[in-house]
């Protein structure tokens, strides 16, 4: 199974923290439908986005702070399991 990590960059106040509150379901969406995988996850509680690959990550930088970017994203993908 391919993997892919993607990223999202804007200007502050732009809704890059809305569109992940929505996507991951911290926020209802008000219209329209979230399509992941060819799998319509708009009513999807979050634990079934999580089993499908949708999460987020946060901002901390203390978190780990002892490990390079590569190793970070090693250590937290192993713990996902499809």
């Amino acid at each position: 199974m391919l993997r892919t990590v993607h990223l999202v960059t804007s200007a502050n106040g732009a809704g890059k923290a809305a569109l992940f509150h929505v996507l991951t379901d911290t926020l209802p969406s008000s219209e329209g439908k979230i399509i992941f995988d060819s799998r319509d996850l708009t009513h999807e509680p979050d634990h079934n986005r999580v089993r499908r690959g949708v999460v987020r990550s946060f901002q901390v930088t203390t978190l780990l702070a002892n490990l390079s970017a590569r190793k970070k994203l090693a250590a937290t993908s192993c713990c996902r399991q499809c």
